[in-house]
């Protein structure tokens, strides 16, 4: 089976900020008439799965939904899906068991029959909070009418990781932060700004390897907490942190210091001219170019479609745009080089030597 066309070609990543990127919010349930489904036998799994089926895909809070087994699901579409909800945690064994469920608001997918019975996220690329997780609430809702939650007056929402009982509600912020970190102020404003409630990270699930620049908070508690204090812990913590960071590049542009331009000189040139290029240097890399664009020292090009090749130059959409299933590392580090001097050949260097 092959994902939806208005995956392959709606591009809700040309909405975001500069600065905060996105934003996602995960709920994870079980039900209560089930064992976790590392308890369960091939009968029980088979039934859960057909109830869920008819539930989903009838209950009107999703727009239109799309059912894909994994069974059917290639490695690379897998890695587009995850690619495309900003998933951080991604697992590297697929199973023939699990589910997956978007609509076409390109805003929501569901994950059924992993460790837990559903993960229901919603990805928000607008900023707007709020109504991003009044939506993935209406969803879990309809659900729950139908088939009841797994749920204790003591833990909450009960999961396979008792870690994540309670609200049993993951939320991350996508901040944008080159100004902080090229300047090495990073560490010092996370001390002193950052929520207890609330730790950061990069995309590789630390703050030592970071990827383009992108810092995600997220929340460290879902037990003893509930929603709205997880969500305002975040919203606090993220818009102090935009703050610093425009604070920051007004400095940086009115100073003009010598090791921020080299680094977006470096970072020009290597977009423009490499013969093949991976794809935590073209994030990176992309990164600088976002900021110079912002500081006005890199024209010809704009940040919404800097922020598109920020999406599509990673395997699963590159690979996927290409028509292929399956490429080698080495052919696709050279068609990722190939494909951005075409989307940035009108791109200029602005900064005077």
């Amino acid at each position: 089976m092959d994902l939806p066309k208005f995956l392959l070609s709606d591009t809700p990543w040309e909405r975001q900020n500069s600065i905060w990127l996105a934003s996602s919010f995960e709920l994870f349930r079980n039900y209560s008439r089930y064992k976790f489904p590392s308890k369960m036998d091939e009968n029980e799994k088979k039934s859960l799965l057909l109830l869920q089926k008819k539930v989903v895909l009838e209950i009107g809070a999703l727009h239109q939904p799309v059912w894909l087994e994994g069974s059917t699901l290639s490695v690379l579409d897998r890695e587009f899906l995850f690619e495309r909800f900003l998933c951080l945690e991604i697992p590297q064994i697929p199973s023939s068991e699990e589910v997956f469920v978007v609509d076409t608001s390109g805003e929501v997918l569901l994950t059924l029959h992993t460790n837990d019975h559903i993960h229901l996220r919603f990805i928000d690329y607008s900023q707007k909070w709020e109504k991003g997780f009044e939506r993935l609430s209406e969803i879990e809702t309809a659900i729950g009418k139908e088939i009841d939650y797994a749920f204790s007056s003591k833990f909450g929402y009960l999961t396979a990781d008792p870690f994540q009982c309670g609200t049993a509600l993951k939320a991350e912020v996508y901040l944008h932060l080159p100004a902080l970190i090229h300047m090495r102020q990073l560490e010092t404003a996370l001390v002193k700004e950052k929520e207890e409630e609330v730790i950061a990270m990069g995309m590789k699930g630390n703050l030592e390897e970071m990827i383009g620049d992108v810092l995600v908070l997220e929340n460290y508690y879902t037990l003893g907490v509930n929603e709205d204090t997880i969500l305002r812990a975040l919203h606090i913590s993220a818009s102090k942190l935009v703050g610093l960071e425009k604070a920051l590049r007004l400095p940086i542009k009115e100073q003009k210091f010598p090791e921020i331009m080299d680094s977006i000189s470096r970072a020009f040139g290597l977009l423009r001219h490499s013969y093949q290029l991976e794809t935590k240097e073209v994030l990176d890399a992309l990164s600088l170019v976002m900021l110079g664009i912002d500081l006005g020292w890199v024209g010809g090009i704009s940040e919404a479609k800097i922020r598109e090749l920020f999406f599509k130059c990673r395997k699963g959409h590159l690979v996927t745009a290409l028509g292929k299933k399956t490429m080698e590392p080495a052919e696709i580090a050279k068609q990722r080089a190939h494909y951005l001097h075409g989307e940035l050949s009108n791109m200029k260097l602005l900064i005077e030597s």
